[in-house]
């Protein structure tokens, strides 16, 4: 089994005071909020030493700074930034508060979907576990319904399924995958 973390810009947060994991016999995935890039390069250190070897990223962290992350790794380790397609990118222009983040994760071994929530008065974030296209697709809808601004995608979710995503969620929620 890996371990997985996803990074969350927060502001005002950092690991002690916004940070979950979930684990089953499958998974091993830590959730966790940091304020700036200076505070992301030092928990990226963090995890390279606790064997993280696989690290997502929200949409906030730049090109740049994804380049930095990745020359700091060691060849093993994947780190994927979420990305938008072009007509999400538009959706995600018209965003004004970035405080309700969802967030999607493929774990295999869940028959139905699991819940995670990290939340604070500086934002807050939702994460399900899917093992699906179809439960995704379900899920983000839900994620809709609940008043999430903002989805993005794990890394499993490459250019199909993250367009099959964005098909079901068909309004003006916009979506990334950190697997394009």
């Amino acid at each position: 089994m890996g371990k997985f973390a996803m990074i969350i810009h927060v502001p005002n947060e950092s690991e002690d005071t916004y940070s979950k994991v979930y684990s089953n016999h499958d998974a091993h995935e830590l959730y966790i909020g940091v304020s700036d890039n200076e505070m992301a390069l030092e928990l990226l250190k963090k995890l390279f030493d606790d064997g993280y070897n696989h690290i997502n990223l929200c949409g906030y962290f730049d090109e740049e700074t994804l380049d930095i992350m990745r020359k700091m790794a060691s060849p093993d380790v994947k780190i994927q930034g979420a990305k938008y397609l072009p007509s999400e990118e538009k959706k995600l222009n018209l965003i004004t508060s970035f405080n309700e983040y969802g967030f999607i994760s493929y774990v295999e071994e869940v028959t139905e979907p699991e819940y995670l929530e990290l939340l604070s008065e500086n934002g807050n974030t939702y994460v399900s576990f899917v093992n699906s296209l179809e439960m995704a697709c379900e899920e983000v809808k839900r994620f809709e319904e609940k008043g999430i601004y903002l989805v993005d995608l794990c890394g499993w979710f490459d250019l199909y399924k993250t367009q099959e995503v964005i098909a079901c969620a068909g309004s003006a929620i916009p979506v990334g995958s950190c697997g394009l």
